[in-house]
């Protein structure tokens, strides 16, 4: 009996499988073609000029453009009071001016110690 169902039912599927097959056909290129697309289109309209999703300009050094304020370079070689204890980050007065610093090698130093600018680096000040 049990082998008379497994007859019948890949009789009828046999009848069925061409009408599968091609919708499963349709279904991946279909999906394919929605997937390309999307992304196709998504790079087109943040590359657009028309939309302001993204920065279409670049701002040189040459134009006045910095990301750090590179007047702190100055300080390297001055020496300061620390206005706060360092361990290792803290405040420094240096020229009657408080500024953000950090100890070298992740040294602790005691607030009123006196200190010296070795380094500057992307707008940090480290002192010893």
């Amino acid at each position: 009996m049990c082998v008379w169902i497994f007859d019948i039912s890949w009789r009828y599927f046999s009848d069925f499988s061409g009408i599968i097959f091609s919708s499963a056909v349709i279904v991946l290129v279909s999906s394919t073609i929605a997937i390309v697309l999307s992304i196709w289109l998504g790079a087109k309209l943040i590359s657009s000029k028309r939309f302001s999703f993204a920065l279409h300009s670049e701002q040189k050094i040459e134009n006045g453009f910095i990301s750090v304020n590179m007047n702190n370079i100055k300080l390297i070689g001055k020496k300061g009071v620390a206005y706060s204890d360092l361990r290792p980050a803290g405040k420094v007065i240096i020229d009657d001016n408080i500024y953000d610093a950090i100890a070298l090698n992740g040294k602790y130093i005691i607030k009123n110690s006196e200190v010296e600018v070795k380094e500057y680096h992307s707008g940090q000040i480290y002192v010893v």
